[in-house]
């Protein structure tokens, strides 16, 4: 059944370098500005406490890198979270990707200075993003030592998201997870140009077979929470019900043909991200 967005609080946990910048410019189309609440609390751990408690309760929807368990700094108990998962392996090769392109990463002069591999970073541990990310921001404990999330963790992980999550999507299934949630929170006017994806060029770092190992080592818990949600997923997909499918082809066609409109048309502002 369908939950009433203006009941239940909205947590939307964005995973670095999993989608979410696109979904942010839905989500904005849906809820008036007073609504949204943005936070980083990877790089920002104190702005939702600082936040005056009034205004804070009156928010709707709150979205951003945070981990799990942000929804305990609220009085009301009718919340709900939704987030995506990505291949692990892409998901570092893609973070490792906007680190040396974005001046503005708060890695950045750092990496600079050193200029190191992915592989230098996977086996220093200076980048906590490139260790089991998505198991450490569902399972709630984002700040354990590098190399110290375990089984418990994920464990705890998929207790969380059996609790909290109603929805929980794959990038590699992108549309699917949206029409998902827009059926699930009566959002409209899903349609999307993709935000915040990196242009494959010569300067595009390809990793060598012993850096994808790496990734896979520092990543286990990751590949196994993936293959969780993966098999979770697939499982809503198909209790969405036979005619599903086609919602999803015909949904397809027409964001690929407003994406053409917009690109030809200069004054249509394309939408905002995060």
């Amino acid at each position: 059944m369908r939950q009433d967005p203006n009941k239940a609080k909205l947590f939307f946990l964005h995973i670095p370098k999993t989608a979410g910048t696109t979904l942010h410019s839905i989500i904005i189309r849906n809820y008036t500005k007073d609504n949204l609440y943005t936070w980083n609390a990877i790089r920002f751990p104190n702005a939702l406490l600082e936040l005056d408690k009034n205004k804070r309760e009156k928010i709707s929807v709150f979205k951003g890198h945070f981990p799990y368990g942000v929804h305990t700094l609220l009085t009301q108990q009718d919340i709900a979270y939704f987030t995506l998962l990505r291949n692990p392996t892409d998901r570092v090769i893609s973070h490792y990707n906007q680190l040396i392109r974005s001046p503005n990463h708060h890695f950045y002069q750092e990496w600079a200075k050193h200029q190191y591999t992915l592989l230098q970073l996977l086996e220093n541990g200076k980048l906590i993003y490139l260790n089991n990310m998505m198991v450490r921001m569902i399972s709630g404990k984002l700040n354990e030592p590098w190399d110290e999330i375990n089984d418990a963790h994920l464990h705890l992980a998929i207790q969380n998201l059996e609790m909290h999550f109603p929805i929980v999507g794959i990038q590699e299934q992108f549309d699917e997870f949206l029409l998902l949630l827009c059926q699930q929170y009566g959002w409209r006017f899903p349609y999307y140009r993709k935000q915040q994806v990196l242009k494959k060029t010569s300067a595009s770092y390809i990793p060598d077979e012993n850096t994808r190992l790496a990734i896979k080592q520092h990543n286990q818990l990751d590949e196994k929470l993936y293959a969780y949600v993966q098999e979770r997923f697939n499982k809503q997909l198909i209790d969405a019900g036979p005619d599903f499918p086609k919602k999803v082809i015909r949904f397809k066609k027409t964001n690929t043909f407003l994406q053409k409109i917009i690109a030809v048309i200069p004054f249509f502002p394309p939408p905002r991200g995060n």
